[in-house]
C-alpha cells in the first residue's frame, strides 16, 4: 500500500535482474563465458544488496530502523558498481 515499499521492491528486483544478466555474460556471445566487467559487475551488485537486505524489515522484524552502521558494506558494492 506505501509506494516506499513498491518502489523498494522494484529496485531489487532491477538489481536482481542486473545481477543474472552479468552472470549470463551481459551481451557478450551467447553460452560463453562472461566478461570481467559483467562478474564484476555481478558481485558490486551482490555486495550492494545481500547484506542490505536483513536491515530493511521486509522479510523478518530486526527491531531498528536502517542506520549507519548497516549501510557500510552495501556502499561499498555502489562504490564499486560507480
Amino acid at each position: 500500500s506505501d509506494p516506499r515499499n513498491t518502489a523498494s521492491l522494484a529496485l531489487y528486483a532491477a538489481l536482481v535482474a542486473l545481477a543474472v544478466w552479468a552472470l549470463r555474460g551481459g551481451g557478450g556471445k551467447p553460452g560463453g563465458r562472461p566478461p570481467p566487467a559483467s562478474a564484476q559487475a555481478a558481485v558490486a551488485a551482490a555486495t550492494l544488496v545481500l547484506p542490505f537486505l536483513p536491515a530493511t524489515n521486509l522479510f523478518f522484524r530486526v527491531g531498528f530502523v536502517v542506520a549507519e552502521r548497516v549501510l557500510y558494506l552495501p556502499s561499498a558494492g555502489a562504490c564499486m558498481l560507480a
